[in-house]
């Protein structure tokens, strides 16, 4: 990585200072003044950055312009326990399911920046190897193309496909691990977990690396090829 990233213990204790805070001033402001989206999801933005482009280390995504269905989606996996990252699931843990829906609308409703994540030095051949990972996969070893799911441009796919171009080196890299060891999971068929366990170390960072030097654009509509796709590893899918 090119610089030093801040502890996550540090991100966490922000986090709860930002909502003590909020519940201090609480007594002091209007309703009108304190019941503001922006202000209640503080905590949030602390960590992923007010816009949602990504936050103040290399291990929080950027969550602008992502679907709705998807955001939802995992904020519920947080809170169920079927995704893990107890910082998550403590924040999200008594929430109902109207904020849920509330905290999606908000990020998916943000325009992505278009910027490239970066972050990581690489050669040329890793980028390489990432970029054919990324788009055409290895058929050889069963690896379909993130380009399959994700969108021509990895820029995701409505309703429930992220966006993954444009995220950091380290979120890629530590989602990929997650789904290898089946700390991240989803319902059977969970094409992600398979595909990661095809791959091994060197590939995982060579696409994660191409990934985050690609400029984040909005998600898109599927195809029929996408919906197919899509359809094939149970995900929510457009008719």
């Amino acid at each position: 990585m090119d610089r030093a990233l801040p502890s996550a213990a540090w991100c966490a204790r922000i986090a709860g200072a930002t909502l003590l805070l909020a519940a201090m001033l609480a007594d002091a402001a209007t309703p009108s003044e304190l019941d503001t989206l922006k202000q209640r999801i503080a905590a949030c933005t602390w960590c992923h950055g007010e816009r949602g482009q990504g936050g103040r280390n290399d291990y929080n995504p950027r969550l602008e312009g992502q679907p709705e269905a998807y955001l939802y989606a995992q904020l519920k996996h947080y809170q169920r326990g079927t995704r893990a990252y107890p910082r998550m699931e403590t924040m999200v843990r008594f929430l109902s399911d109207a904020y849920l829906h509330e905290i999606a609308q908000y990020f998916a409703a943000l325009p992505p920046s278009g910027q490239a994540a970066g972050g990581v030095k690489v050669g040329a051949e890793v980028l390489a190897r990432g970029r054919a990972l990324a788009l055409r996969g290895d058929a050889a070893r069963g690896i379909a193309a993130c380009a399959a799911c994700h969108g021509r441009e990895l820029s995701g796919v409505l309703p429930a496909a992220p966006g993954i171009a444009g995220q950091p080196y380290a979120y890629l890299s530590a989602q990929l691990g997650a789904w290898q060891s089946n700390t991240r999971r989803a319902a059977a068929p969970d094409c992600m977990a398979e595909i990661a366990q095809r791959l091994g170390g060197r590939d995982m960072q060579a696409v994660s690396a191409w990934l985050s030097t690609q400029p984040a654009r909005a998600p898109q509509s599927p195809d029929a090829a996408t919906r197919e796709a899509l359809s094939h590893c149970g995900a929510e899918v457009t008719p």
